[in-house]
């Protein structure tokens, strides 16, 4: 006899946005005017949750440019005013165009964590340029039967340059493992992508990422794909994570291998749910 499995129940579901879509749909937020500093307080995007939530999708456009570099790093925070805790650290917000309708989707990231009814959720940005502006786009889904964690840890982010560790691509083979950082937690799902190049053009390209240790891939954690344009924009193709067990104190590193010719260094960072 088949095992019954029950179907879920409707999400309770919860954002920042909502109407018609706009180019800044969302909540716009502006970097200091010292770059890669973060301004003086993080920027409000919802006031108080309506409902536990144990799924969150972050979206991120605005920072772009052609023939620009436009490094740029965005933090969320849980917590009051004033009393903001870093939830979510690090993730790469430039070198993505604004939200039109003839543009490519913005950076999607899909993490599961809990966030109980009643928080307040605040972001800011750091970039190279000074007062860059992005637009984040937050959704919280409630009532999965799914693991959700209590927090994220990025691996690999270099804010005194808003961006994370260069890493070459390598283009008839796989690049060399590049180290990132060592893990602090222990990691129950794993999300990594790439951001720009050191100069201020980009090829058009495919480039898959993998993540490993010891100069040896990670089982599950290979092929993060990202499609790069020579408009200096990106989009990686798909914002969720891969539920791999990474353990705390993990040397993790990463390799890129592009579709084409392009061998200049990407900059990576790779995000663990703990």
């Amino acid at each position: 006899m088949a095992l019954l499995v029950p179907y879920h129940r409707q999400q309770s579901q919860e954002r920042n946005f909502s109407g018609r879509p706009t180019t800044t749909w969302g909540t716009v937020l502006t970097a200091s005017a010292t770059p890669h500093a973060l301004p003086a307080s993080p920027t409000e995007i919802i006031a108080s949750t309506a409902y536990d939530a144990c799924r969150v999708v972050v979206q991120i456009d605005g920072p772009w440019g052609s023939n620009t570099n436009t490094d740029a790093l965005l933090n969320i925070y849980l917590g009051a005013a004033s009393s903001e805790v870093l939830f979510i650290p690090n993730l790469l917000a430039g070198w993505v165009m604004p939200n039109t309708s003839t543009t490519p989707p913005a950076r999607g990231y899909l993490f599961p964590l809990f966030i109980p009814r009643g928080s307040r959720i605040s972001a800011s940005l750091r970039a190279l340029i000074a007062s860059e502006t992005a637009n984040v786009r937050i959704s919280l889904y409630g009532g999965d039967d799914a693991w959700a964690g209590a927090g994220v840890e990025s691996v690999g982010a270099v804010t005194a340059s808003s961006r994370g560790t260069n890493v070459t691509p390598g283009t008839t083979s796989d690049g060399t493992f590049t180290d990132l950082a060592t893990t602090v937690r222990a990691f129950r799902y794993v999300f990594a992508t790439i951001m720009g190049n050191p100069d201020t053009t980009l090829a058009a390209d495919r480039l898959a990422l993998d993540l490993g240790t010891g100069s040896a891939l990670i089982a599950g954690l290979e092929n993060f794909s990202t499609i790069d344009s020579s408009s200096e924009y990106q989009s990686h193709e798909w914002p969720e994570g891969r539920w791999v067990d990474v353990a705390a104190g993990t040397a993790l590193q990463a390799r890129l291998q592009s579709q084409g010719a392009d061998a200049e260094a990407k900059s990576v960072i790779a995000w663990g749910v703990y």
